[in-house]
């Protein structure tokens, strides 16, 4: 196993095992011990919810736009990782949620508004 979990491009999420820190964008954004749990936001259209209801393959396997935040337990919620890949975020959620001693990992889907033209 390695001993950093990457989400995204270079500059997107480090998660460095070792020292146990959380990085975004170069930054360090929280420590592993300091993270309460973790919120993965999906976000999708109306239309995607009905197909994903039909259970409609094609649109099981599209992408999504997904967040990734972290909880802290000193009530800080911080964004820690995006990706066009809700699935595959998820997977890493639930690495870090391991690394960070097994801590819940909560999923949550919002509906992104038609535009008003």
């Amino acid at each position: 196993m390695s001993d950093v979990i990457k989400i995204g491009p270079p500059w997107g999420t480090v998660v460095d095992l070792l020292s146990r820190v959380v990085k975004y964008r170069l930054r360090s954004v929280c420590r592993l011990d300091e993270v309460k749990q973790l919120r993965l936001r999906e976000y999708y259209s109306q239309h995607e919810e009905e197909q994903l209801l039909n259970r409609n393959p094609a649109v099981q396997k599209a992408p999504r736009d997904a967040e990734l935040y972290a909880e802290t337990k000193d009530g800080r919620t911080v964004l820690i990782a995006t990706l066009d890949q809700a699935g595959l975020l998820l997977d890493r959620a639930m690495e870090i949620a391991s690394a960070a001693g097994q801590v819940p990992v909560h999923t949550e889907r919002v509906h992104l508004q038609p535009d008003q033209g």
